[in-house]
Order: structure tokens, then C-alpha cells, then sequence
């Protein structure tokens, strides 16, 4: 019986910590979003901050998101530094949107659903 209460208890610490995984992988990537979306190719200053905002978060994200996820993501924040740095609108403009794209793809596959348990 005591086996069974302690299997029940780690089994309940892991389901706690799924869920603070996606909630934190949700906030950060909104986060994420919403400065990326409001920035302009000539934002030296917002495109360090998201670069940083990254640099932050990313050890927790390489728990649950495999390494070339987590590569791209540093590979575009870095373009985008870059781009806003040199002004070039266009690899700029380019950069938002793949980056963009990867973060709803990174919400979606963290999503808490049924179909993800099966």
C-alpha cells in the first residue's frame, strides 16, 4: 500500500510539472511573439532585448524541445540582431516570420491535450 501512495504522489509530481512545462513554454513564446510582432527593422534596442529574453529562457526550453528547435530559434534571434543592426529590412522582415512560425509551431506541439497523450 505505501508503494502505491508513493507511486501515486511521484506520478501526480509529474503531471504538475508537464503542465508548469507547457505553461511556461506558453507564456515565454507569447512573450516572444508579441515583441518580435512589434518590432521594426530599425530596432537595434528591441531586437537585443528579444535576443536576451531568449537567452534566458532557453535552458528551460532544451528540457521538452529538441536541440535543432533550439538552434534555429538562436539562429534567427541572431539574424534578427543582426538585420536591425545593419538595417537590412528585407532579411529582417524574413527573420520575424520564420522565427514567427517556429514559435507557434514550438505552442503547438507543447499544447496539453488528449491526442498528445495517445
Amino acid at each position: 500500500m505505501k508503494s502505491f501512495i508513493i507511486s501515486i504522489i511521484f506520478f501526480s509530481l509529474l503531471i504538475l510539472l508537464i503542465i508548469a512545462n507547457s505553461i511556461y513554454i506558453h507564456k515565454t513564446t507569447d512573450k516572444m511573439l508579441e515583441l518580435s510582432n512589434s518590432l521594426s527593422p530599425d530596432d537595434v534596442e528591441g531586437a537585443n532585448e528579444l535576443c536576451s529574453l531568449w537567452q534566458r529562457h532557453r535552458l528551460i526550453f532544451s528540457i521538452s524541445i529538441h536541440d535543432s528547435q533550439i538552434e534555429r530559434i538562436t539562429e534567427l534571434t541572431e539574424n534578427i540582431k543582426s538585420a536591425a543592426t545593419l538595417g537590412n529590412g528585407t532579411e529582417f522582415e524574413k527573420n520575424i516570420i520564420l522565427l514567427s512560425e517556429l514559435l507557434e509551431e514550438l505552442r503547438k506541439i507543447e499544447e496539453i491535450s488528449f491526442q498528445g497523450i495517445i
